[in-house]
């Protein structure tokens, strides 16, 4: 007699997660397995750092992965730390090609790493996680996600924006200073004129008084 295997229930496909851009047009979050790719060979033009930023984060969201913490804020740090980690190269071959924009990040704690798209492709091979997207950390042997260096730094467009961006509000912020200074120097003036326009009426009222008090006094 044939057994009958347990009843399970089908699993539910995922939600798909939209995002609305920052120009207006509604695109779906494309699951952390395929972050190891840019946005653009994922029909994804057109994006604005934020957008990147957004994206990314929801995507990894779903994993209950903080990308927030172990990507953008790790990279930044990283960064003002060691401002050349990104042009050292990749982490396993050190070739020194520019991977601002070709390069790896992995989704661990990590700290100033990058690696280019072979060695990535190629530890995947040897690698003995299966799943997509996902890859043992060379540093620490953590199974995470692999994101393209693309979505998480800026554009060298985005980079020339964000620092004219700082100078022109540096720029704003030294001329609000200056008006600030020229109007605190302004009240000062014409409070010190006030102040020395009241003792002046409160010295002539005295002479004033003591005058009447001598004629009023006088024999």
């Amino acid at each position: 007699m044939a057994t009958k295997s347990p009843r399970t229930e089908p699993k539910e496909a995922p939600i798909p997660i939209s995002f609305k851009t920052h120009s207006g047009y509604v695109t779906q979050v494309p699951d952390a397995s395929l972050l190891f790719n840019p946005p653009k060979a994922l029909g994804l033009d057109d994006l604005s750092a934020n957008d990147r930023y957004q994206i990314v984060l929801l995507s990894l969201q779903a994993k209950k992965v903080d990308a927030s913490e172990i990507l953008y804020k790790k990279a930044k740090k990283d960064s003002k730390e060691d401002p050349s980690w990104r042009r050292a190269g990749c982490s396993i071959c050190y070739d020194s090609e520019d991977l601002d924009d070709s390069g790896r990040l992995l989704a661990c704690q990590c700290r100033a790493h990058i690696y280019c798209k072979d060695c990535v492709e190629e530890w995947i091979k040897k690698s003995r996680v299966r799943a997509e997207g996902l890859i043992s950390c060379p540093q620490c042997r953590g199974i995470v996600y692999t994101v393209s260096s693309a979505w998480v730094f800026l554009t060298p467009d985005e980079e020339e924006h964000r620092i004219h961006y700082r100078e022109d509000r540096k720029a704003k912020k030294r001329a609000k200073n200056k008006q600030n200074k020229r109007e605190a120097e302004l009240r000062k003036r014409v409070r010190l004129s006030e102040e020395a326009h009241q003792r002046k009426e409160a010295l002539r009222a005295s002479k004033v008084e003591g005058v009447h008090r001598n004629l009023s006094t006088a024999p």
